[in-house]
């Protein structure tokens, strides 16, 4: 009798210990879910955040697709010029610096380390003022994004918002939708280590938390997510994934961040690999960093300005500069892309007929 109670009572130990470990990392994942809703940026701060991203080399298919589009569209020209680039480098490789003031007071500074034609790009928005895009051979202005456009191979309106994910992702594991109910379907508990399988909307997931190793028995609520895999539905296969290394805490953020982040795709093989090389409080003032670039001058990250051509779109002009003496050589209509794209159309209009434009241009959208 007394060792039936027994054994009935480490029975129950054993069941209270794996209730209590499911409560805590359930919990785990919902806390993180709802702290990657929120801002990525602490109040009242001036942050500096360098990262490194490393990405394989576009595919035959990719490159095929984007030739294609170039026949008719000369950003994708560019895009594939681009593409070309990289590639013979071994890839992306891309040194991203973000400074951030506050939500209208930012900028991004990109160096393309693969590109030769356009090594750097540098956005930034400048408070009411508006934004700005500086290469070495152009400065953009503008008072919406919408009206900045990606003749230089790819959309820099893009990379703050990318920035932003990336510090989601790096300070939380989270990559699932984060509006949608988490379900925990099932879970495994080892020593420091378990292994949760997680359904969100229509989506699954295994994900692979971590804790300290002398962390009580039945105590997860400080674990971390280490890696993730996407899961096909119905088969249960990894079609891809996604690993966190190198936490560290972050004073700035008074939590932990992740120092790396390796997408792998199904075959497991490396996809894309995010480093956070930096972060930190402000060393520069964030109104120098976003001040608009001078035509005869410095700018406090790129050195002597060198753009031969300045669109703006807040007046709707383009000036071309003489790179020597930055004297004024013209000054004409400025155009953006979806400047182009209407040009286009009214062509297409006039050449073919309302009706026989139209159907046209249902298939371009498509």
């Amino acid at each position: 009798m007394k060792i039936a109670i027994c054994i009935c009572i480490v029975i129950l130990t054993q069941q209270s210990i794996a209730q209590s470990a499911e409560d805590d990392i359930y919990q785990v994942l919902q806390s993180k879910t709802a702290l990657a809703q929120k801002s990525s940026f602490p109040d009242d701060t001036q942050i500096a955040f360098e990262f490194f991203l490393v990405k394989e080399p576009a595919t035959n298919i990719q490159i095929d697709q984007l030739r294609q589009s170039a026949t008719t569209d000369p950003t994708a020209a560019v895009r594939l010029e681009k593409m070309l680039s990289e590639n013979a480098e071994g890839g992306v490789r891309r040194k991203v610096r973000l400074f951030y003031g506050n939500e209208s007071t930012w900028r991004t500074s990109n160096d393309l380390l693969g590109y030769s034609l356009i090594p750097s790009v540098d956005m930034a928005q400048n408070g009411n003022e508006g934004y700005w895009v500086l290469t070495g051979r152009q400065l953009q202005r503008a008072d919406n994004l919408s009206n900045i456009d990606s003749e230089v191979g790819f959309n820099p309106n893009y990379y703050f918002a990318l920035c932003q994910s990336w510090l989601n992702s790096l300070s939380t594991g989270v990559v699932w939708d984060t509006s949608s109910e988490i379900n925990l379907d099932r879970l495994e508990l080892m020593r420091s280590t378990a292994k949760a399988t997680i359904r969100v909307a229509e989506m699954s997931y295994d994900v692979t938390l971590a804790r300290s190793f002398d962390a009580d028995g039945d105590d997860w609520s400080g674990a971390w997510i280490q890696r993730v895999d996407l899961l096909e539905f119905d088969s249960g296969e990894v079609v891809g994934s996604a690993a966190f290394g190198d936490w560290a805490h972050s004073d700035v953020f008074n939590r932990y961040l992740a120092g790396k982040q390796t997408v792998y795709k199904a075959d497991g093989s490396v996809e894309t690999v995010l480093t956070l090389v930096s972060s930190g409080p402000l060393s520069t003032d964030i109104d120098q960093l976003v001040q608009v670039p001078a035509t005869d001058g410095d700018d406090i990250l790129r050195g002597r300005n060198t753009f031969t051509s300045i669109k703006n779109y807040t007046t709707n002009n383009q000036t071309k500069l003489d790179l020597a003496s930055r004297e004024i050589l013209e000054v004409v209509r400025a155009e953006n892309e979806q400047t182009y794209l209407n040009k286009v159309i009214i062509g297409l209009l006039v050449v073919l007929g309302a009706v026989g434009a139209v159907q046209v241009i249902k298939k371009i959208i498509k």
